[in-house]
């Protein structure tokens, strides 16, 4: 397994050669974004995964194309690399990108400092035993935790495909540094299947990675995206 972390802030000449490498869905829904720099963003992101997979698969950035898995997760076309997962967050000025072949995973990404999410938002998202353990902590160490839960319960939707759209109240998971799934009953989140690894940067990002197979740690080898001439991926 290899976790990048992706810088998204580029220089204007490398922002042609990125968009290069997207394909025309990609391109459109860039358009879409009505900020530059959340167009930026988006483009810096998927054109670093796609030099990240070509590298992982051996096939050129451009020719990657990619299709919904049966719960509508992107996974690769090619019908030789489908045991090739991946899967890509990014927040702010971050991104991260975790490739795993053979292995389910997923990865959550937020930028500090954090939107703060509000009653209404909690209480859609987070088990009651969740809600719990937050509110039992001291005021000023309940936003960490909050933002904990968060990119735990995301992370493992984004390993089987679904969103927050789902109940994920029926998931519930550690808000304290380690991360651990504790209890679910989502019938594509088996308590005894999933690992988890909490991913964080003190004052840059909180993050998690979920993978299948609870009984295998998560382990990733750590790499760092440049942004040199011609948007070559360069290992740190």
């Amino acid at each position: 397994m290899e976790l990048w972390h992706v810088p998204l802030h580029m220089q204007a000449d490398a922002m042609a050669s990125a968009l290069e490498v997207l394909d025309a869905g990609e391109r459109a829904r860039a358009d879409r974004f009505r900020a530059s720099s959340d167009r930026m963003a988006f483009v810096a992101a998927h054109a670093a995964m796609r030099h990240i997979l070509a590298e992982a698969s051996g096939h050129p950035p451009r020719t990657l194309a990619f299709v919904p898995g049966p719960a509508g997760k992107p996974r690769l076309a090619n019908a030789h690399l489908g045991n090739l997962h991946f899967s890509l967050s990014h927040s702010a000025d971050h991104a991260l990108v975790v490739v795993c072949p053979g292995r389910l995973v997923g990865v959550d990404l937020e930028a500090l400092p954090a939107r703060q999410l509000v009653a209404d938002d909690m209480e859609a998202v987070f088990s009651a035993a969740e809600l719990a353990a937050i509110r039992a902590l001291p005021p000023e160490a309940q936003a960490l935790a909050i933002l904990r839960c968060w990119v735990r319960k995301e992370a493992l939707l984004k390993a089987v495909g679904c969103g927050l759209e789902d109940d994920v109240r029926r998931v519930t998971v550690s808000v304290s540094a380690e991360a651990r799934l504790l209890a679910s009953e989502h019938p594509q989140v088996a308590a005894g299947d999933w690992a988890l690894l909490a991913l964080e940067s003190p004052g840059r990002w909180v993050g998690a990675i979920a993978a299948q197979d609870a009984a295998t740690p998560i382990a990733p080898r750590w790499r760092q995206w440049r942004w040199p001439a011609g948007v070559q991926g360069l290992a740190a």
